[in-house]
């Protein structure tokens, strides 16, 4: 979970803050009895954790299903900003070049 919260790119502010308190709340997760209602049934984590982490829960499940979608090409993205970064090298050099005579 703290791996996910530092190095996963893909999560904004307010992501990285729902999972750092989900975090710090599975403490309270306890023993496998715990998470049995009275008539046997097995209880969720919103059960568990109660309607005031309603929040949290929700923008875990919103990072679950954004988690579920296929990640970024990184090596093309890669290769797209190199080839962007040398046009604008170009686009620079040559603006130079034609302003050479009003430069001092």
């Amino acid at each position: 979970m703290e791996s996910m919260i530092l190095d996963c790119g893909d999560l904004s502010f307010e992501e990285r803050l729902a999972l750092l308190r989900l975090h710090s709340s599975l403490w309270v997760l306890g023993q496998p009895e715990d998470w049995q209602r009275p008539d046997g049934t097995v209880m969720t984590l919103e059960d568990h954790l109660g309607p005031g982490a309603a929040e949290i829960l929700a923008r875990l499940n919103a990072i679950l299903a954004h988690q579920g979608e296929n990640p970024p090409d990184y090596a093309q993205l890669y290769e797209a900003a190199k080839t962007e970064a040398i046009r604008l090298k170009n686009k620079k050099s040559l603006a130079l070049a034609q302003l050479a005579p009003w430069l001092p």
